[in-house]
């Protein structure tokens, strides 16, 4: 049987949401508990705070409109990277001859 525990971010100590905590082969009622989560649940949050682990407890953080401006940038950027290297990946598998100008792999006979 696992335990639902909460997830936090390494850094900055936002709330990431549920996961799964497996039980301790050597200690019967222990639970392994993954890296940056803890068993204590985060507490309910309105539409502009979020919930930050620091210290061994939740507290919750009040968000300004540069904070919500400031992930959304983030994300974004994060979003076109990833489409810029997926790009560049296919490019060089097109360069390869693994795939065709439509993007289908080539299937070479042995």
């Amino acid at each position: 049987m696992t335990r639902i525990v909460y997830s936090y971010n390494q850094e900055t100590g936002v709330y990431e949401g549920e996961c799964l905590a497996n039980p301790s082969p050597k200690e019967p009622g222990k639970f392994l508990m993954p890296a940056h989560s803890t068993a204590e649940k985060p507490p309910q949050c309105s539409e502009n705070e979020i919930a930050v682990f620091q210290n061994g407890k939740w507290s919750i953080n009040i968000l300004t409109q540069q904070d919500i401006d400031n992930v959304i940038k983030e994300q974004y950027i994060k979003q076109e990277t990833m489409l810029m290297l997926r790009e560049q990946s296919i490019s060089r598998l097109k360069q390869k001859n693994i795939l065709d100008e439509n993007g289908n792999i080539i299937h070479k006979e042995p």
